[in-house]
């Protein structure tokens, strides 16, 4: 049997930018904003990032667990935090124009904000339903829009955004409007994949199924033991585990990947 090689004049460039080592992921010295960064799976997906070597630009509502999310990161030197709403367009651009200023570049989004309230289909009304809006997908395309800009300077960039199992299924136990905007994260994954493709920025998604996060706190004992059983892996996912998902799809291990949504949910749901 013949075997054919393909011939190569000399180094082309993502040989030269490829990792040349299984635990070099190019992630060091990356500048990443973390939103939702004061809790659970933003706050995991900070502290990893940073111990990988990252600066971070940390970003949520809460004061407090953001300053505490800061002392649980390596090199607390070396990163930001900023108090500000998503839900304010203003706030999206302010973020992006302040982590440059600081940098001079931005790397990596993650968009982790998002609420949660599980209130009963008849008792939603049209500010809840904006409230909604504003933080879980209104802020995404702002704020990917406004780092985008300054991402196609350098021809490079990767922006990871967190939906959901719910956005599959439809969700769990009073979670319509919050699954049907996580839908729209999708969505809005695909479009900016293929709107950046040629500026050398990636857009992809996870979709995390149960995570041992302050949402799931709000189901009854009783009815999280049920639907934890109904899992395969008969256990939530650490907000760690999704964590590391998003630290792949931002390395360069992931540069072929666009568009996608990675499933991390213990086998929840199959698709």
């Amino acid at each position: 049997m013949r075997q054919y090689r393909i011939k190569r004049k000399g180094v082309n460039r993502m040989d030269a930018e490829f990792p040349t080592t299984i635990t070099d992921l190019g992630i060091k010295n990356q500048v990443v904003i973390v939103t939702g960064a004061s809790r659970g799976i933003g706050r995991a997906i900070a502290r990893i990032f940073a111990q990988a070597g990252a600066k971070i630009i940390a970003v949520a509502r809460d004061k407090e667990q953001l300053n505490t999310t800061l002392s649980q990161m390596e090199n607390r030197e070396n990163h930001l935090v900023l108090n500000t709403d998503l839900a304010e367009i203003r706030n999206c651009k302010e973020i992006v124009e302040i982590a440059e200023k600081t940098y001079g570049r931005i790397d990596t989004l993650i968009n982790g904000a998002a609420v949660l309230s599980r209130i009963p289909m008849d008792q939603v009304d049209e500010s809840y339903w904006q409230c909604i809006n504003d933080v879980n997908l209104k802020s995404l395309f702002f704020l990917s829009r406004a780092a985008a800009g300054v991402m196609k300077k350098n021809h490079f960039g990767r922006i990871v955004n967190i939906t959901s199992t719910g956005a599959y299924t439809g969700g769990l136990d009073n979670s319509v409007v919050y699954s049907t905007f996580k839908g729209g994260v999708i969505t809005l994954t695909k479009g900016l994949a293929r709107e950046y493709a040629g500026y050398g920025i990636n857009v992809n998604a996870i979709a995390p199924g149960m995570t041992d996060t302050r949402m799931m706190a709000l189901l009854t004992p009783e009815r999280l033991r049920e639907v934890v059983n109904q899992v395969p892996l008969k256990r939530m996912a650490k907000p760690e585990e999704i964590a590391l998902s998003a630290l792949f799809l931002a390395s360069k291990w992931a540069s072929y990947i666009t568009g996608a949504v990675l499933d991390v949910n213990g086998g929840q749901y199959m698709r």
